[in-house]
């Protein structure tokens, strides 16, 4: 349904992106929900990866979140680089 909004030039997304996910994982799977918006911002601002640029995440562990034993933690810097990378590759 975004796909359809072109004059978007921010999106910013509060909680349940990847729980209890890897950046690998959560890449494929939000890919495969956004796809259609990320190639349509690519094509409205002439730049493939441009929908990565708009969007914005929250910052609390109900975001991004990975279990690791019996504790969630919330993602590090790099995990979020990596997710955000990721997108990138799928998109060149």
């Amino acid at each position: 349904m975004l796909g359809d909004c072109k004059g978007l030039q921010r999106l910013h997304i509060g909680q349940g992106v990847a729980l209890n996910a890897t950046p690998s994982k959560a890449s494929k799977a939000f890919y495969g929900d956004a796809y259609r918006f990320l190639q349509v911002m690519g094509s409205v601002h002439g730049k493939k990866d441009a929908g990565i640029d708009i969007l914005r995440f929250g910052k609390s562990a109900k975001c991004f979140s990975i279990k690791e034993g019996d504790e969630t933690r919330g993602w590090n810097d790099e995990e979020k680089e990596e997710f955000q990378s990721l997108l990138r590759a799928k998109l060149k």
